[in-house]
């Protein structure tokens, strides 16, 4: 007769309740509204203390969540939401991909520091929010925006900017040391205007990310850039009205 073999189940256990698929172009909601769910049973006769439950995705997150469980009784079990905080490195995705996501806990038992994980696939979605042309026009309107700068002196350009953005000097010229061409300037003043903090935005432009990715990360239209930008472009371009001359 063969033995059976009884699989001992671990002290701890995690179990996956939900866990969402990951739109990139969002992912600083999730630190609020979370991802999804798992529940931490203890399987043992003792009593966890200080169990941290950790939840990680290396390729998009500085540091792991965590969520500390004080105590957790023998053959009771506990549901934790997971609220991962993402760092921009999200946005440079090209396509969506799978994925792991480390849910690990680390607990206390009789004085002893232990730790259980596993792994979770997630897929982080990469979405297409504009279409080639929308896309195309955006670009165009840019670097029309640019050209036409080129042909005017800086002074006049800077100043159609501040009246049409209702922007001051020293923004403009702080841009433009910098390394931003004009239809960036107008570009990122008006994504500031939407509440956008410079930093965050100039953190993924240098990290290669594009602007027209960028404005759909922050759910702004990206045909309204375009507006913009043709608005200003406009006025740039816009000649000189000379005053009539006097007849004797």
């Amino acid at each position: 007769m063969k033995a059976t073999t009884i699989q001992k189940k671990p002290p701890i256990d995690i179990t996956v309740l939900k866990i969402r698929d990951i739109s990139a172009n969002t992912y600083k909601t999730y630190e609020k509204e979370g991802i999804g769910k798992v529940r931490i049973s203890n399987n043992s006769n003792s009593l966890l203390s200080n169990v941290k439950v950790s939840f990680m995705i290396y390729e998009f997150m500085n540091s792991p969540s965590e969520v500390e469980v004080k105590e957790l009784w023998p053959e009771k079990s506990v549901e934790i939401d997971l609220k991962p905080v993402f760092n921009d490195k999200i946005l440079t995705l090209k396509e969506t991909t799978s994925v792991k996501a480390e849910i690990k806990a680390v607990y206390f038992s009789q004085g002893d520091m232990r730790s259980y994980s596993t792994l979770h696939p997630v897929t982080v979605i990469r979405e297409q929010r504009y279409t080639a042309i929308d896309e195309n026009r955006f670009l165009t309107a840019l670097q029309n925006l640019d050209k036409a700068s080129m042909k005017k002196p800086e002074k006049e350009v800077i100043q159609k900017i501040k009246a049409k953005l209702e922007t001051d000097e020293e923004l403009i010229q702080t841009l433009k040391k910098k390394g931003l061409s004009y239809g960036e300037i107008v570009t990122c003043i008006y994504l500031m205007d939407r509440g956008k903090r410079l930093d965050d935005i100039l953190s993924v432009r240098t990290k290669g990310q594009s602007w027209q990715d960028i404005i759909g990360s922050y759910n702004i239209y990206l045909e309204d850039v375009t507006d913009i930008l043709k608005e200003v472009e406009s006025a740039v371009s816009k000649k000189k009205s000379k005053g009539k001359s006097k007849t004797r």
